[in-house]
């Protein structure tokens, strides 16, 4: 599985079963120093602040209080997309651009109608 930073990742232990009960709460460790306690979905969304490979671990409890032991997966966080560089960067200067373009192509335009 992977993200980026900032981005929810979907974790899920949805299909976990109890031979002599019932699955009754789920134990979500992401790896990076935060866990989502025991919660009653099987599934969780968790949002990583910086890039990594991260081991998550997941445990159930069944019904009659027993717990499994973690069964793991890995979560790589990617590294946030460079932001472009040079005069007119970003979403700003591709405004500016736009507007810079509009402005040459209705000069063209008015130089091609005839009089």
């Amino acid at each position: 599985m992977s993200t980026r930073p900032g981005e929810a990742v979907t974790v899920s232990a949805a299909g976990s079963t109890d031979t002599d009960g019932t699955v009754a709460a789920y134990f979500f460790d992401f790896g990076d120093g935060t866990n989502s306690d025991w919660v009653t979905t099987s599934s969780v969304a968790h949002t990583y602040a910086a890039a990594g490979t991260f081991t998550v671990k997941v445990r159930v409890r069944d019904n009659n209080g027993a717990e499994s032991q973690n069964v793991t997966s890995t979560v790589t966080v990617a590294a946030p997309a460079a932001k472009p560089s040079g005069f007119l960067g970003g979403f700003e200067g591709g405004l500016a651009l736009s507007a810079v373009a509009a402005a040459a192509i209705g000069a063209a335009a008015w130089r091609g109608r005839k009089r």
